[in-house]
């Protein structure tokens, strides 16, 4: 009888935990100008607990000025207070392509009144995603 009650546990824990990565697993997307530069940043959270994160700028009306395309890769989690928490594994994350380091980076989802999501960074050592904001596009 105990071995049941530990295994409907486990199994409430692990949909309870699948529930709440689905609620915010997508895309997120920032928009940038500044001055005559422009950039996006996305960030993928996928369902799996994996996420990839794009950054990609070049200069405003522009088409043959040169691109600057930065990648990010590992995994996330969702803590208490909806807080991510990405981890980044140095071995199997990190090589020429996907070189930014976002351990420990910590983000805030939180939903507006319109009911429009929205993923803000609070920590990390990437300082110019430091307080980045973006908004849940898919």
């Amino acid at each position: 009888m105990k071995k049941l009650i530990l295994v409907v546990l486990a199994l409430s824990f692990s949909l309870s935990v699948s529930a709440q990565t689905e609620d915010v697993s997508g895309t997120y997307r920032q928009h940038i100008k500044f001055r005559s530069r422009i950039g996006i940043n996305t960030l993928t959270l996928n369902a799996d607990g994996t996420f990839k994160f794009q950054n990609y700028s070049t200069k405003a009306d522009c088409d043959t000025c040169h691109k600057d395309i930065n990648y990010g890769r590992g995994s996330w989690q969702l803590i208490k207070d909806n807080v991510v928490v990405l981890s980044v594994n140095e071995a199997t994350d990190m090589d020429d392509t996907y070189w930014l380091d976002f351990d420990k980076a910590k983000a805030k989802i939180s939903t507006t009144s319109d009911a429009e999501t929205k993923l803000k960074f609070f920590e990390g050592d990437i300082i110019p995603f430091t307080d980045m904001e973006m908004i849940k596009v898919e």
